[in-house]
């Protein structure tokens, strides 16, 4: 069947039902021209169960254009090389199966892209969780020291997790610092492993706390090398609560602002003569189901139509609003309306 492409993770491609279809067979025989819309009869008989609900939830454009490249692995449809790093990580979980290990390579980055700290602790934390940075263990395998031991406590073997976390001078910070750090053990956990522990709780402020402490010990033994100066533990601690708390009043502030610009967004009517048309778009997770309101008014503010209705469709945030435009546009053309302000 040419140019399938199903909501269906990991082939995105009809398997129940291929074994039943020509290999000439096109998606556009599926598809009502004149009510653009999916042939739900043809559709049901065609696929199973499954594929036939994921098909019908896909919507189809009225407007008659050439079929054009998209990438289903970031929201703009673009390519970019990021998105295929986290495919392929995707792909490898999926072959080694669903174990109690196989959140390590997808499971702490959404929520670690999404926290409120630095791109630079972001990244830190990335690099981190992938025992890429060059500590005295990974400088010794690449033969570029001959010594891998810790350049602060001279223990044998500096790894990531001997840095940040297993060096009596880190645990000097640790214990310092949140109740929860100080009674926490590595052990034998790579640091990976640590970091989808917090996010597996789901305390955002610990988790800022533990990723610019980590941070701060990281650049704090950096100091020790090249400057030979070593931060008093306090000092870190100090640091680092105070950049987290910066951090939170600017999330505060922020989302102060936008409620401002929200509550303050009064309805202004269209100049006279013209029909003003306002939607809106709410999504149900649960159902897969997308409810659209349109209201059309004029300029002396009376309402002149609405329309309220729900549709079988992915519940994608981006995806409602674009089909509301899609019948606020239609519902004006079915009136006849033409000097309409949005």
């Amino acid at each position: 069947m040419e140019g399938q492409v199903l909501p269906i993770p990991t082939t995105y491609k009809p398997q129940e039902s291929l074994r039943f279809m020509h290999a000439s067979t096109k998606v556009s025989m599926l598809i009502d021209e004149n009510t653009s819309q999916w042939k739900r009869d043809l559709v049901t008989t065609m696929f199973s169960k499954k594929e036939a609900d994921a098909i019908l939830k896909i919507p189809i454009s009225p407007l008659s254009k050439q079929d054009s490249l998209y990438w289903r692995c970031t929201s703009s449809g673009y390519f970019t090389v990021k998105s295929a790093y986290h495919l392929k990580n995707e792909l490898e979980d999926r072959l080694k199966g669903q174990t109690s290990k196989a959140s390590t390579q997808q499971g702490p980055w959404s929520s670690l892209w999404r926290l409120n700290i630095p791109n630079a602790t972001k990244i830190f934390l990335w690099r981190a969780c992938l025992n890429a940075f060059p500590t005295r263990a990974n400088l010794k395998v690449r033969k570029v020291v001959e010594d891998s031991a810790c350049p602060i406590c001279s223990q044998p073997s500096e790894t990531i997790e001997h840095v940040l976390w297993e060096c009596p001078s880190a645990r000097d910070v640790w214990s310092l610092s949140s109740r929860k750090f100080q009674k926490a053990s590595i052990g034998s956990f790579s640091f990976v492993e640590k970091l989808e522990g917090l996010v597996e709780s789901k305390e955002t402020e610990e988790l800022q706390t533990f990723a610019i402490t980590a941070w701060n010990i990281w650049k704090r033994r950096n100091e020790v090398i090249f400057q030979g100066h070593l931060t008093h533990p306090s000092a870190v601690v100090s640091h680092s609560k105070q950049l987290v708390e910066d951090l939170q009043k600017l999330s505060v502030n922020k989302k102060a602002v936008v409620l401002k610009q929200q509550t303050n967004q009064a309805w202004e009517a269209p100049s006279q003569g013209k029909i003003k048309v306002n939607w809106d778009a709410s999504v149900d997770k649960v159902s897969c189901k997308v409810g659209v309101g349109v209201i059309l008014r004029d300029w002396n503010s009376s309402v002149l139509a609405t329309l309220r209705m729900e549709q079988d469709l992915f519940p994608d945030p981006h995806m409602a609003e674009a089909f509301a435009v899609q019948q606020a546009v239609l519902f004006c053309k079915s009136f006849g309306h033409r000097d309409v302000a949005l």
